[in-house]
């Protein structure tokens, strides 16, 4: 692959194959003090993220199978450590765990944290919210044998916040909600901490609008756990004709 341009954090690589990635600065191999535009170098795929077409590439020697069962065995999944984040990608950070006593791998142990572990809420960009070298907290998630990876979440160190707004608004219940939005004929409604709703464009009865910041009584129909996401309906006086 070919190093196509420099960033704080890494290269931005060329594949022949016409896939361009990421190499982190801290996935560079440790004889290299840097590189150059145009420059020919040889590395393996550590991260593919093929919804976004994003790929980050390693020049660093991986776990073998063995010493990765070995390790493992040496943690716990929910276990909570102090780790320091050692580079930030679009959709997630890498971390060097803390070697145990009992380890005996000399190369740095590291784990991933996705974009979507990071917090409850929305995250935009990484790069406001960390620095390299920073050290954070984070509970490990899961061990995985085929890739050899390490993954980790912070979210999971609190409750979600989603949950308690079911126990404190159950369906049926009336709500006031802000409209933030208008997508596809769908309204989006914020009420406060996070919590957003959904009135699907078939449940609007007819002739009735909506605009940005407009404040609406609702009823809670029904959650989407999955998603998040808290499905609402529109209080009304009396039913329209033509409303379902």
């Amino acid at each position: 692959m070919t190093v196509k341009d420099i960033s704080k954090a890494g290269y931005v690589v060329d594949t022949a194959f016409g896939v361009s990635g990421f190499l982190p600065q801290s996935h560079v191999a440790y004889t290299q003090d840097g590189l150059n535009p145009g420059q020919t170098v040889k590395a393996r795929v550590l991260e593919l993220n093929r919804s976004d077409n994003k790929v980050i590439f390693s020049q660093k020697q991986s776990l073998s199978a063995e010493e990765f069962s070995a390790l493992a065995k040496q943690y716990k999944v929910g276990e909570k450590m102090k780790v320091t984040v050692t580079t930030i990608t679009p959709f997630g950070i890498y971390v060097a765990l803390p070697k145990t006593k009992d380890t005996k791998i000399e190369n740095e142990l590291e784990g991933f944290i996705h974009i979507s572990e990071i917090s409850w809420d929305k995250v935009i960009d990484l790069g406001d919210l960390f620095e390299v070298g920073e050290e954070i907290e984070a509970a490990l998630t899961k061990f995985d044998n085929e890739t050899r990876r390490i993954s980790l979440s912070i979210k999971r160190l609190t409750t979600d916040p989603f949950e308690t707004f079911m126990k404190e608004y159950p369906v049926d219940t009336r709500i006031q909600g802000i409209v933030t939005a208008i997508e596809n004929g769908d309204v989006l409604f914020s009420f406060g901490e996070g919590a957003e709703g959904i009135l699907r464009k078939d449940k609007i009865p007819p002739a009735m609008n909506y605009t940005e910041g407009q404040e609406v009584n609702l009823t809670i129909s029904d959650y989407d756990r999955r998603k998040h996401r808290i499905l609402v309906s529109p209080v009304l006086l009396e039913k329209p004709m033509g409303y379902r």
